[in-house]
């Protein structure tokens, strides 16, 4: 049966696959031969950085997919070495660019048969069992692919992806289905006819899933580097690319998918790029899946013959999810790192916040400690009279390495990613007390350090300026991670660091306090309860109100409950009724859900540890400024660790409480609610409201002027708009228009802000009451938008 199929095989491979091949490059090339001119341009403005990163990300591809195999054989019980199995994997997989697809699967059974003395028939199954794994999960990945192709058939004006998602995701289940029904047909493995027994296979399946995920990434990056690619259409874009792997793989008749694929890319891509243009893409995507084969193979093979590469490979694969976490970390910090400073570049940043933290640390640097100009006013005042986020004092010998609003950006994404580490030690701490094993504790912690990444809030609050309070996201998950390990050094400096960022976290302190006297540490638990609420009171009631002149500003949002802290506090207190229906309404509980959709709603499950963002939660519910419960900002920022907290002492509870509950099956809930809350409310490219300003949106001539913003003298005062005050506080004054305008020796416009104060059509009147003033001149002019005015001095 197999020599009748190995034959049926060849004739079809030569009658069909190299025709079929042939005919599909014939009409690639004479499309790009017919474009030259426009190609080698396109070919001369290739995007290396995106290009390279598209290479590497198909290398872990081919990478994983050796990995696949290796997980398989384990399964079964045959322990291969590791290094060998995925490098002669990878190495017979070359074979499959013969046509008709035949020789790597014959190769494979050659191979292993010889070097592990694993059965032909078994290799067979087990082949069998890959390719059902391959073509199920690449189906999975493919369904948003799916979507896009349907719209493309059917000319519907938008991309939905619910509207056909109940028959998209049955196709899925068919797959699986399937799957499981081959399984028990033939007897696959000799399992038995239990659901259960299959378990061990969706562990594959997820991996699998994540190699599709990098092939998606990796080709569209490749493909972004010829051409501009809109990043709303990320997710489907990845997904087809997915799709046409899939229907190459499952054709079979031709090497490796050739042709195929590169047709089905080009219909679908020419959706939305030029036919020459999707052309080329289709050629260098392919010849770039190739080189990325090659160079995993090159890799392996280099690894598998120098011992010091092996060691270093078997530490990694030894130590992988610390490798994984801090792997992930980096990406985290390198793609937020990018965003941040690239909105700053384009003027999506502005005096406030940005501006005025930025003058903040650059005066304390030059002597004026803790100073800047008042953002409402003409007056240097003390940052104090703002808030009590001294840590700003402490971030100022960075400045020494880098003068720059870009450095305050680049702290906080790094702080923030840190605080996926805390997490995972967290997680690692708690749930393993559990009795599970230790490497699926791992991989649970893993995954509630990919959710907090994942988290929308982290995401809004890292791209909104800066803001020290945000810093302490990460450091109360380290203050709390040192807590429940008792090394109370570490504890006291990342809770000190924490109450640092803004005085509100002193009540955050105060409940640690608490804790610690129903723990029975009555002592320190007491001086903690006291001194933090003596600090937050004297800095709200005291300290800020004398460096303002006049009550903290916040005061405002709660005057339903009176005219004073103490007040405030007094009301609250003995009234608690008027507080409930402050914190029952509608848009309270869509608050809520919002903030525990991220781990789903898990924290229900262990709530108490919830207490220890009541603070921050009673503050923001409480608060006349609506603001503060939009998930656009910063006001979270002491909440989402205690969330995490909470969902690890949640998973905790569900684990000893319910031993029949499967980690792993946990594991993929909390996973699937990460990656949904990620779409619905998140700002990475493919979720419905994503962050792309920065690369749909870039301000023209912004290289023009900055370029001419930073030859601005700094011994000169200047007011500016709101989008263009980050950019020139490192001054002593600083005004924000339409404070200053007559006041400052230079008054800047940058006339393209839909926020702007008072209004856009103010500021543009503004301009023209300047051009006819006789005391002012035009120093410069830019676009229509931008334009520059200095006072004429007189002596």
């Amino acid at each position: 049966m197999i020599e009748r199929l190995s034959k049926f095989k060849k004739a079809a491979g030569f009658f069909l696959g190299y025709p079929l091949t042939i005919l599909s490059f014939y009409f690639i090339f004479k499309v790009i031969f017919s474009s030259f001119d426009k190609l080698k341009l396109d070919i001369n403005s290739v995007n290396i950085p995106v290009f390279g990163l598209g290479i590497i990300c198909l290398t872990v591809f081919y990478f994983i997919r050796s990995l696949i195999w290796k997980m398989i054989l384990e399964k079964m019980g045959y322990g291969t070495e590791l290094v060998s199995s995925i490098y002669l994997f990878s190495f017979t997989e070359i074979r499959k660019y013969i046509p008709g697809n035949i020789f790597s699967f014959a190769s494979r059974v050659d191979v292993f048969n010889k070097r592990f003395n694993i059965p032909h028939k078994t290799l067979i199954k087990l082949i069998f069992v890959d390719f059902l794994i391959m073509v199920v999960s690449s189906a999975f990945i493919s369904i948003p692919g799916f979507m896009y192709v349907k719209n493309i058939l059917f000319k519907q004006g938008s991309l939905n992806y619910f509207n056909s998602s109940i028959l998209l995701f049955g196709l899925f289940l068919g797959f699986v289905l399937v799957f499981f029904y081959l399984f028990k047909k033939y007897r696959f493995l000799g399992l038995k006819k239990t659901f259960l027994k299959y378990v061990p296979f969706f562990d594959i399946f997820l991996v699998s899933c994540l190699m599709w995920v990098f092939f998606g990434i990796g080709s569209y990056f490749i493909s972004a580097s010829l051409a501009y690619i809109d990043l709303q259409l990320f997710i489907y874009i990845c997904s087809f690319l997915v799709l046409t792997w899939f229907i190459g793989y499952i054709s079979l008749i031709t090497p490796a998918g050739l042709g195929v694929r590169e047709a089905i890319l080009i219909a679908g891509l020419s959706n939305i790029l030029p036919l020459y243009v999707t052309s080329l893409i289709a050629v260098v995507s392919r010849i770039s899946m190739i080189v990325a084969e090659i160079l995993n193979l090159s890799l392996l093979y280099f690894i598998q013959r120098v011992s010091f590469a092996k060691q270093i490979f078997n530490w990694i694969i030894v130590n992988k999810h610390a490798v994984i976490l801090l792997f992930l970390a980096i990406i985290y910090s390198a793609y937020f790192n990018y965003v941040a400073f690239e909105k700053h570049l384009n003027f999506f940043t502005g005096r406030f916040d940005l501006g005025n933290m930025d003058q903040t640390v650059w005066n304390t640097l030059n002597g004026r400690i803790f100073t800047l100009t008042n953002p409402d006013g003409l007056n240097i005042v003390s940052r104090l009279g703002i808030h009590a986020d001294f840590i700003l004092i402490l971030l100022a010998p960075f400045y020494v390495l880098w003068q720059d609003p870009r450095m305050l950006l680049f702290i906080q994404t790094i702080v923030l990613s840190f605080g996926a580490i805390f997490v995972y030690l967290i997680s690692k701490e708690v749930i393993n007390g559990t009795g599970r094993k230790i490497h699926e504790v791992k991989n649970l912690s893993l995954v509630f350090a990919v959710s907090y990444l994942l988290n929308p809030l982290l995401q809004k609050q890292n791209l909104f300026d800066f803001h020290p309070n945000t810093l302490a996201t990460t450091f109360l998950l380290a203050a709390f991670f040192f807590y429940i390990k008792k090394k109370v050094l570490y504890f006291i400096l990342f809770l000190v660091l924490s109450v640092l960022t803004k005085e509100n976290v002193y009540l955050i302190s105060a409940v640690f306090g608490l804790h610690m006297l129903i723990k029975g540490k009555r002592l320190y638990g007491a001086i903690m309860v006291v001194s933090s609420l003596l600090l937050f009171y004297l800095l709200v009631a005291v300290f800020i109100p004398q460096a303002r002149g006049q009550d903290h500003f916040a005061i405002s949002y709660y005057q339903q409950f009176g005219d004073s802290p103490a007040q405030i506090i007094k009301n609250i207190v003995l009234y608690p009724d008027k507080s409930i229906l402050s914190l029952i309404t509608v848009d309270s509980l869509k608050y809520f859900s919002t903030l525990m959709v991220s781990t789903g709603f898990i924290q229900l499950f262990n709530p108490w540890y919830l207490i220890f963002a009541g603070p921050t939660l009673f503050i923001n519910l409480l608060s006349g400024n609506q603001n503060m419960m939009s998930i656009n900002f910063h006001y979270a920022a002491t909440i989402i660790p205690f969330m995490y907290i909470s969902s690890v002492y949640g998973a905790k509870f569900i684990l000893t409480k319910c031993n029949k509950v499967n980690i792993k099956i946990l594991t993929c809930y909390i996973l699937f609610f990460s990656l949904l809350s990620s779409w619905m409310f998140g700002v990475l490219p493919g979720s419905q409201h994503p962050s792309v300003e920065v690369f749909n949106s870039r301000t023209a001539n912004n290289k023009e002027i900055k370029r001419f913003l930073s030859q601005v003298p700094s011994d000169i005062s200047v007011a500016a708009t709101n989008n263009l005050g980050a950019h020139l506080t490192h001054r002593e004054k600083i005004y924000t228009v339409p404070n200053g305008v007559y006041e400052a020796d230079m008054t800047v416009f940058l006339l393209n802000d839909v926020f702007a104060k008072p209004s856009p059509d103010e500021q543009a009147k503004m301009v023209e009451n300047l051009k006819l003033n006789r005391d002012y001149r035009l120093v410069k002019e830019i676009g229509g938008v931008f334009w520059v005015f200095e006072k004429i001095r007189t002596y």
